[in-house]
Parts: C-alpha cells; structure tokens; sequence
C-alpha cells in the first residue's frame, strides 16, 4: 500500500484498482472463502434420500442456521437413500443457501449487501514495485497473477510522492527568498549612489513599503513556481498509473 506521503484522494485512486471484485472472490481473493473454498473446507458430505431434495452438511457455526445433526440421528444422515462419508453438522437444501449463510456468519452482512456494496476487501501490493502492483490489481478482477506482469511497466517511487509536498521544496524556497533578499538590497543601494534615495521618515516609509511590496511579490512568485513544480508531479504519477489501469 500507499505510504503516508501518498494524499487520500490519491491513495483512494490507487486503492480504487486494488479493490476485490465480485470475480475476484470468486476465484479466492478476497477477505472471504470463495464459495468453492468454503464447500471444500466445511462441507462434511451430502444425503440424497429416497424421496425429495438433496441435503448438504456443514460443520461451520453459522450461529442462527438451525441444527446441528449428527450421523446417528435416523432421517438426517442416515436411513434410506444414498449418502457420502457420514455428514454432519448444519443442513442446507442448497449450496448457495449455505453459503449465503456463511457469508452473513462471516461478515455480518446479507448476502446481497456484501456483494452490492463493492465491500469486499483490498488487495496488498507493494506500489513500488511493478510485478507486486500489477500481480495485485489481477487478483482484484479474479485474474490469475502472471510472473510477467509487471514487465514494461514504471515505478511508482517515494521520489514521486514526496514532489507532492511542499515541504519537499522548502530548501529551493529558502534559497530563492535569500536571493530576491539580496537582489532587493542590491537595487536599493544602487538607488542610493545614483542619488535616487528619499530623504526624511515619509521618504524612507515609502521607500520600506515599496520593498516589502517587492519582497512579497516575490515570494508569490516563488510559491507559484512551486505549485507548477507539484501539478507537474501529479501528472507524472497519474502517467504511470495509467499504465496499470489499462492491465
């Protein structure tokens, strides 16, 4: 992820192409099994009785599913009928029941709300390093991370982020204020030798306001350069991050 020199409305930017889709808990990304993790770690086995549906067991704790039935108790897991291994725990009339139910267990939400809130977790990745990033915005979109993925692509770098902060100029900010400083003090007494200066306090009071007038002047000027020097850096980031949007 992001460091801390990373603003929010860019992080959320990047975290935008790392976030797991629906497909991408599916293919067993995201914060929760996918439906075939949790089938192949909880399900005990099945019953298909004589008559009627099939019914598949669970040893998950559902907390409000029902039952939990044991292989011993007649008409659940044994009796007529076929069945596999010897099941026990919650029964379901579905697979998608179950796991409707798992996901409500697991994240307190319906499963409609889990799935059409776009809340299903962040991918990690490391952002500095092309194959890391790359491999996580796949698995983001279900896609099985390739070990070229991150082939052609540029680095984001901490150089990037910090251009973004002011404090990143200040020593180019320092030394440009002590030059305007000095070019002002320059250009005063050049005014002097050549006879130009104000005699008297109302004389000297404009000719201080006139200076810092200048001084501040100036000093817009530098910060405006700054902020030139930032947006430019903003759009050098934005340039990469194409590049991995379009993976």
């Amino acid at each position: 992820m992001a460091s801390y020199l990373t603003p929010n409305f860019l992080l959320s930017d990047i975290n935008q192409l790392l976030r797991t889709s629906e497909k991408g808990v599916e293919a067993g990304y995201g914060d929760i099994l996918s439906k075939s993790q949790f089938r192949d770690t909880y399900r005990t086995g099945t019953f298909n009785p004589t008559f009627g549906n099939t019914r598949y067991y669970y040893d998950y704790d559902f907390n409000d599913a029902g039952k939990y039935h044991g292989a011993s108790v007649y008409g659940e897991t044994t009796g007529f009928g076929t069945r596999t291994g010897s099941p026990e725990g919650y029964r379901f009339s579905s697979e998608d029941n179950a796991y409707e139910a798992y996901v409500k267990a697991e994240t307190g939400q319906s499963f409609e709300d889990y799935f059409s809130k776009s809340n299903l977790g962040t991918q990690t990745a490391n952002i500095f390093d092309p194959q890391s990033l790359a491999e996580g915005i796949l698995r983001a979109r279900g896609d099985e991370p390739s070990s070229q993925a991150g082939v052609g692509l540029t680095a984001f770098t901490p150089e990037m982020f910090k251009k973004l902060r002011t404090e990143y100029y200040q020593p180019e900010i320092e030394q440009k204020k002590g030059s305007l400083v000095d070019r002002l003090i320059e250009k005063q007494k050049i005014a002097k030798s050549r006879g130009a200066g104000i005699a008297g306090y109302g004389g000297r009071g404009r000719a201080q306001q006139a200076l810092s007038e200048q001084f501040e002047t100036g000093v817009k000027d530098i910060f405006s350069d700054i902020q030139t020097k930032k947006a430019a850096g903003l759009q050098d980031i934005y340039d990469v991050l194409s590049q991995y949007e379009e993976i």
